[in-house]
C-alpha cells in the first residue's frame, strides 16, 4: 500500500508499505513501512491521514509492462511500477495505446541495435498481432502503426503517432527512433525496385533532422538540447505496394525572440555556435564572419556558457546534408543554395551589430530637427556588402514607418529607440 506521509501531509510525499491490520469501524490502521517501521492511528487524530483515502495495491511489488494492469490505478501505484521499471533499466512502459517513457539520459547497450529491429520486426506479418503481447518499446509503437496500414484486416487510411512532454524528455529522440524503424520495415524488401527508389524519401527526413536540430535547438535552463520549435512529419505510404512513396516535414512555433534575447545560462541555436568552430579562414573572409564571435551583439553574452552539446558535430552534420552532390540528390539542394546558407547567417549575425545615431535633418531648414542614421561601421559596409545594397536603402528600412496605405506614400521618422527596436 501507499500512504501520505502523516508527518508531511502538505507535501504529498507517499510512502510506500504494507497495510497489517484495519478497523473500517473506527478507521483504526497499522502500517509497516518498507523500511521497517510502523505506524498505528486513527483517523481523528491530527497527524494520521483518513483510511479511506489510503491507496491499497496488490501484494507483490512487482512492475506491470501495462499500467492498466494495476490492481488499484492510481498516482502512487503508478509512480511505484514506472520507478521499479526504471531502476531495472526498462524506461518503456504501456498504458493501454500509450506508449509511457522515461529519459534515462544514457544509450542502453543494443536497446535500438540490429538485433533488436528484427526481435520486433517479425511480429509484422501477424495476423493475430497485439501490441500489447509484446515488450513495451518506441518499436512496438511503430509497429503497430505499420502493422494497422498494411497487414490489418481493415486497414488504416490515416493514423497518427503523437509525441508529448516536457522539456528534456526525449521526444526528439524517440521519433528519431520511431521512424528509423518505420524505414527499416520497408528496407528489406528486394522485390520492390532498386534501394535507391525505397530509401531516397525516408533517409532524407532522417538526414535532415540534424540540419532541422542545428538551426532550431538550443541550449535551456534544463536541457542542452532543447527544440525551441515543433515539428509535424506526414509520411505516405503505399499499403498495397508496401513501399513509402513520400513525406513532408512542417515545422511551426519556431522561437525566434531567442535569437535576439535568451534567458540567463541559455544560448541561442547551436548553429552559431557551430560556424564559430568550424569555419576556416577562407570561409570567414568570403562570408565576412568575424575571428572571434564574441564580438557579434546576439551572441556576447552566451559565448561562455558552458553547453555539452557538440558544436562541432552540429556544423559537420549540417555540411555533410548540404554537400554537393550528396545534397542534391537527397535534398535538391544546389551549390548556390549552400553557398547561400552561410552569406544569410552572416548577415543575420551582422544586423545584431549595427546601430543608429539622431543627426540634424538638413533636408528642411525652415523647420530644423534630427534625424536617426545608420552609424558608419565596418560591419555596416560587410552587411551592405552581402545584401549588394547601399547604406540610404537600409536608412529607408530601419528608420522610418509608413502611415495609411504604403501605396499613399506618406512617411514618418523614428527616433533611435523605435529603429533599435525595428531591427
Amino acid at each position: 500500500m501507499t500512504i501520505i506521509d502523516p508527518k508531511n501531509k502538505n507535501d504529498f510525499r507517499y510512502l510506500s508499505g504494507e497495510l497489517v491490520k484495519k478497523t473500517l469501524a473506527k478507521e483504526f490502521f497499522q502500517v509497516k513501512f518498507d523500511d521497517g517501521s510502523k505506524f498505528v492511528g486513527e483517523s481523528d487524530e491530527t497527524n494520521v491521514f483518513p483510511v479511506s483515502q489510503i491507496s491499497l495495491r496488490s501484494d507483490k511489488r512487482l512492475p506491470v509492462e501495462d499500467l492498466l494492469l494495476l490492481k488499484h490505478v492510481n498516482e502512487p501505484e503508478i509512480n511505484s511500477s514506472l520507478q521499479l521499471r526504471y531502476e531495472s533499466d526498462d524506461v518503456y512502459t504501456y498504458c493501454g495505446n500509450t506508449l509511457v517513457s522515461i529519459n534515462p539520459y544514457c544509450l542502453f547497450e543494443g536497446e535500438y541495435s540490429l538485433k533488436k529491429k528484427l526481435e520486433y520486426k517479425q511480429h509484422l506479418k501477424n495476423s493475430f498481432f497485439i501490441m500489447q503481447k509484446i515488450p513495451p518499446h518506441v518499436y512496438s509503437m511503430a509497429l503497430s502503426s505499420v502493422h494497422e496500414i498494411i497487414y490489418d484486416d481493415t486497414p488504416a487510411s490515416k493514423l497518427s503517432i503523437c509525441m508529448s512532454g516536457e522539456s528534456g524528455s526525449g521526444k526528439t529522440e524517440a521519433s528519431l527512433y520511431c521512424l528509423d524503424f518505420i524505414v527499416f520495415c520497408y528496407n528489406e524488401k528486394p522485390d520492390l525496385g532498386s534501394i535507391e527508389s525505397r530509401v531516397r524519401s525516408p533517409h532524407q527526413i532522417i538526414n535532415g533532422h540534424g540540419v532541422l536540430a542545428a538551426f532550431g535547438n538550443a541550449k535551456t535552463m534544463h536541457n542542452d538540447n532543447s527544440s525551441r520549435f515543433s515539428k509535424y512529419i506526414n509520411l505516405f505510404i503505399d499499403g498495397d505496394a508496401q513501399t513509402i512513396k513520400g513525406y513532408e516535414t512542417k515545422t511551426y512555433m519556431l522561437e525566434k525572440g531567442r535569437l535576439c534575447n535568451s534567458g540567463p545560462d541559455e544560448r541561442k541555436f547551436h548553429f552559431f555556435y557551430a560556424l564559430d568552430k568550424a569555419l576556416t579562414a577562407e570561409q570567414r573572409q568570403k562570408y565576412r564572419f568575424k575571428q572571434n564571435f564574441a564580438q557579434y551583439e546576439y551572441l556576447a553574452e552566451t559565448m561562455a556558457v558552458p553547453c555539452t552539446n557538440d558544436d562541432l558535430r552540429c556544423f559537420e552534420e549540417v555540411m555533410r546534408v548540404f554537400k554537393v552532390p550528396v545534397a542534391h540528390q537527397l535534398f535538391g539542394v544546389t551549390e548556390a543554395e549552400t553557398d547561400a546558407l552561410l552569406t544569410i547567417l552572416s548577415i543575420i549575425l551582422l544586423f545584431g551589430n549595427i546601430s543608429f545615431v539622431q543627426q540634424a535633418d538638413k533636408s528642411t531648414p525652415r523647420s530644423p530637427g534630427s534625424v536617426p542614421k545608420l552609424q558608419d561601421s565596418p560591419d555596416l559596409s560587410d552587411l551592405c556588402e552581402l545584401l549588394g545594397t547601399q547604406k540610404v536603402e537600409l536608412e529607408l528600412e530601419f528608420c522610418r514607418r509608413a502611415i495609411g496605405k504604403l501605396s499613399e506614400g506618406s512617411f514618418r521618422d523614428l527616433n533611435t529607440a523605435d529603429c533599435a527596436i525595428r531591427k
